[in-house]
């Protein structure tokens, strides 16, 4: 088997249907890869639709009673006996090319550890949508043609790099890819960004789920800081004056000329809107972690 395609799933059930179905529709061939889905402790239905797949072969079906993408995702990994793993989420559709361009342009000097391609939103007459996909971190954070970040939307690893890194640190939310490409470049390899591959991903379109996504990206913040003794706290001062008046990528969001003037004034509130959802869910964890040590003691 050359590729395990690990989906994480927790109740999108309509989402993961559309998901499997595009995987379905790879032009790379049936044999060289699968689909396994690790249920992450679903009350939708997603069970049942899932025992139903993988009794006709489709899929594998896996369960992980502990919440947490990466937790579900490792079990996957560990249950995989391909070459190389693929990552995408529930909420994602992979053009037909997908597996075949990774596959593809997968560098052979054996350092390489990810390859990953383009994400692009599917709800592009979303305001919020289009926020998200402006900001998406695909080609800005390329050095040399190398990457230091590749999002666990559209990836592809070598499966002994993954074993070798150590794959997800368990318990780690919201920011679980993030601290993973750090690892594996400090473990030096190497990740490279493609320009073919494309996923598409159904961003947040209301301002609920926005907001609990940056507000989960705190918190996964706060528990890698305190687990590895990074000092990541900043005053109330300084959050306050990031959010009021945000120097890095607001300038850039607001002054594009060929943005209509309703995007331009709303992709400065939600940019606001986010670094406050990032700030309170780090504060939030930061204090629980803090109530737990005083009372272990």
């Amino acid at each position: 088997m050359e590729i395990s395609v690990v989906i994480p799933t927790l109740n999108r059930i309509e989402d993961l249907k559309e998901c499997i179905s595009a995987l379905e529709k790879q032009d790379l061939s049936k044999e060289k890869f699968e689909i396994i889905v690790v249920d992450n402790g679903s009350t939708d239905g997603t069970r049942g639709f899932l025992k139903d797949k993988a009794n006709a072969g489709m899929i594998r079906f896996l369960e992980e009673e502990k919440k947490g993408a990466g937790r579900a995702r490792n079990l996957g990994v560990r249950n995989s006996g391909a070459r190389f793993i693929a990552f995408t989420d529930d909420d994602c559709l992979p053009e037909a090319g997908w597996l075949s361009g990774l596959l593809k342009e997968f560098p052979s000097d054996g350092k390489c550890a990810g390859v990953g391609g383009p994400v692009i939103t599917a709800h592009k007459d979303n305001v919020i949508s289009r926020y998200c996909d402006y900001c998406r971190l695909w080609k800005d954070l390329d050095f040399r043609g190398r990457s230091i970040h590749l999002p666990t939307m559209n990836v592809l690893y070598r499966r002994t790099a993954l074993v070798d890194i150590g794959i997800f640190e368990e318990g780690v939310i919201g920011v679980e890819d993030i601290h993973l490409s750090q690892k594996i470049i400090r473990k030096g390899y190497y990740l490279k960004n493609l320009d073919n591959a494309v996923v598409f991903h159904k961003d947040p379109r209301k301002l609920g789920p926005f907001y609990h996504r940056a507000w989960l990206m705190g918190v996964g913040i706060a528990i890698i800081g305190k687990r590895h003794g990074g000092k990541l706290e900043k005053d109330r001062i300084t959050t306050i004056r990031e959010i009021l008046f945000p120097k890095r990528n607001l300038g850039k969001l607001t002054k594009i000329e060929k943005q209509p003037i309703g995007d331009r004034i709303m992709f400065g509130f939600l940019h606001r809107l986010w670094k406050l959802g990032v700030h309170n869910g780090y504060v939030h964890e930061m204090k629980k972690l803090h109530l737990q040590q005083i009372y272990s003691k």
